[in-house]
């Protein structure tokens, strides 16, 4: 919970809940969709467990619903951390880390990963910080993301591939208010 003078700052749940949306979650050593839980990592074909089974998919990686420890905190600062032991189909132990900051300037999240076993592993990171500031519209926060291209998804919610974000209404590479843009899961049958 972030909360400044008795106001949450975090769009949360209760501890009793499933993250809605993986609200506040990392997403490693994967961050989006593996179609049907199987991939090839130097050359070991691999099958992880299918999370969202109505799409046949491995979503999100695996660290989001492992425990998350502590390691410092000061104010306007925060640093967690987890252990990924190895398992069947992510046979790589990982220490992942991210730290919130608040400045001036913003929300800044840093992200490690730390492969602790004898051979290279994939990894890659997502986030879904959920952030909010009580009494301001979502119209009126600027965002700034230095993307310079988005994927593009099929109907499992599976990438297919990238295509340039500039002169879209999702280019924010400068800064700009996110106005009335809102992105709604398509409905798959």
């Amino acid at each position: 919970m972030y909360q400044y003078k008795g106001q949450d700052h975090l769009d949360g749940y209760a501890d009793s809940e499933i993250a809605p949306y993986t609200a506040g979650q990392i997403l490693a050593p994967w961050p989006n969709r593996l179609r049907d839980g199987e991939y090839t990592f130097d050359q070991l074909h691999l099958t992880l467990p299918l999370n969202e089974p109505d799409q046949h998919n491995a979503i999100h990686g695996l660290v989001r619903w492992l425990p998350w420890q502590p390691d410092s905190a000061d104010p306007g600062q925060i640093e967690l951390s987890c252990r990924l032991p190895a398992q069947p189909g992510y046979p790589w132990t990982l220490h992942v880390s991210t730290r919130w900051s608040v400045a001036a300037d913003g929300l800044t999240a840093t992200h490690t990963a730390t492969n602790l076993s004898d051979t290279p592993c994939p990894c890659g990171f997502g986030a879904h910080p959920y952030v909010r500031l009580p009494g301001v519209a979502v119209d009126d926060i600027r965002l700034t993301v230095p993307a310079r291209s988005r994927l593009e998804v099929d109907d499992r919610l599976l990438p297919t591939g990238s295509v340039p974000v500039e002169d879209t209404p999702l280019d924010y590479t400068t800064a700009r208010p996110i106005g009335a843009l809102s992105w709604t899961p398509p409905s798959v049958t």
